[in-house]
């Protein structure tokens, strides 16, 4: 029980500082909590996990513009493009309100 309560009152304190800073609601109103955003991450994570495993064992190589022209032919590299460009839309706009 001693541990716990040593703990607690470390704890206490720091908990206390950020949820007076208002740090906890910013976050809770920033939108990242939402669902949509929550799956959109999960996608994020998974899709760089087996990116980086897909790039071990075999790197697509871009020499140049052409190759990457190429590249976008295949349906994957094309729907992940789309979808980058899209965040990169919405987040242009979303830095010039």
């Amino acid at each position: 029980m001693g541990a716990i309560t040593q703990t607690s009152h470390r704890v206490t304190p720091a908990i206390s500082k950020v949820v007076d800073s208002g740090l906890i609601d910013a976050v809770m109103d920033s939108g990242i909590t939402e669902p949509g955003v929550i799956e959109q991450v999960g996608r994020l994570g998974r899709g760089l996990a087996q990116g980086a495993e897909a790039a071990r064992i075999h790197e697509i190589s871009v020499s140049g513009p052409l190759t990457l022209l190429k590249a976008l032919k295949d349906p994957d590299i094309a729907r992940g493009m789309s979808f980058f460009l899209n965040v990169l839309k919405s987040m242009g706009a979303e830095l010039g309100r």
